[in-house]
């Protein structure tokens, strides 16, 4: 009889430490390295992406946008395509999705439904979007007129015309717009960087240029601007990451330039938290860079998949979203 106590008592202590190692794997998941792809979704010509709350806003060039689900980041699902002209770069901010649709304009769609954006109004500046921003008063679209490259302002209610620079320089239409304070801060076809006061908005003009020929046979080509503070982040194809000094504005001053990825300079995007530059870099793929010393930046890590060209990148909490131009794919990477 004691024999038979005995045996149950230890099957029940095996099944209580089972059952407790069970529970601790639950309260203590694996953690997922730096750098892991821990999703994808195909997407057609994916080409820049947008974050807004749990939604991820895809450009697809003429393909249009796809609304993607990233509540749960391991298992994204597309929730919506929006047929729309060509899509070449989109930007979020209060609710709204700004779409620069190259030949077709611009459009402006309401996010009061982030699963479901609806059209609230289209803008055209006369000629080719490639770029747009917006801050609380305008709109501000980037591409070309002609030629040349050509910058509208553009009331942010209803989309009338508010202002307009045209650069005059031959071959160089904007690639990429930032607006801050009273400048906006735009990047060209040819690789240079441009610094326009629009303290007038009526009549905007340029202060400030900069420019690097980059490397021979491997020409510039600024396609990707973040602003923080009185720094500038220029992804810069020909070039790699650029980092401007633009406390005076007259002036913009280089502090440093990354070209330490594996693919060497080949910059379509950027996005900066703190002192840590997430790169999407082409055929390079994702590069993470040390920025707190720009004039000796250092890689962090990168991600670097075979037959993939990243030309978008933006921050979702833990994760990266990438656009995949190569793999026609949207990733989420852990960071």
């Amino acid at each position: 009889m004691k024999k038979v106590i005995f045996l149950g008592s230890f099957a029940l202590i095996v099944l209580f430490v089972t059952c407790k190692k069970d529970k601790d794997d639950d309260d203590n998941p694996p953690v997922v390295p730096q750098g892991t792809i821990v999703s994808s979704v195909s997407l057609n010509y994916a080409c820049y992406v947008a974050i807004h709350g749990n939604y991820a806003y895809v450009a697809q060039k003429t393909a249009g946008f796809s609304v993607v689900d990233i509540s749960n980041p391991s298992s994204p699902s597309v929730v919506k395509t929006v047929n729309i002209s060509e899509v070449r770069k989109l930007y979020v901010r209060n609710g709204k999705l700004y779409v620069a649709a190259y030949m077709g304009g611009a459009a402006v769609f309401s996010l009061a439904n982030p699963a479901n954006p609806t059209l609230e109004k289209t803008l055209s500046n006369g000629d080719n979007v490639s770029c747009i921003f917006a801050d609380d008063q305008y709109i501000y679209l980037g591409g070309g007129k002609g030629s040349y490259g050509y910058i509208s302002i553009h009331n942010i209610n209803d989309g009338s015309l508010v202002g307009e620079y045209v650069n005059g320089q031959s071959g160089q239409g904007y690639a990429s717009i930032w607006a801050d304070g009273n400048y906006i801060y735009a990047g060209t076809n040819g690789g240079y960087f441009h610094v326009i006061n629009k303290s007038t908005p009526t009549s905007p003009n340029k202060v400030g240029q900069y420019f690097n020929p980059g490397t021979p046979g491997h020409e510039p080509w600024a396609l990707g601007i973040f602003v923080s503070g009185n720094r500038a982040y220029l992804a810069d194809w020909g070039v790699g990451l650029v980092v401007l000094d633009i406390s005076t504005p007259t002036n913009p001053t280089e502090l440093g330039v990354f070209t330490g990825g594996s693919d060497g300079p080949n910059a379509y995007d950027v996005v900066v938290d703190g002192t840590t530059a997430y790169v999407a870099n082409g055929w390079g793929c994702l590069t993470v860079v040390n920025v707190s010393n720009p004039a000796s930046m250092s890689m962090i890590y990168e991600v670097n998949p075979s037959s993939s060209s990243y030309q978008s990148v933006k921050i979702y909490g833990d994760y990266v979203v990438v656009a995949d131009n190569g793999q026609q794919k949207m990733h989420i990477i852990k960071r």
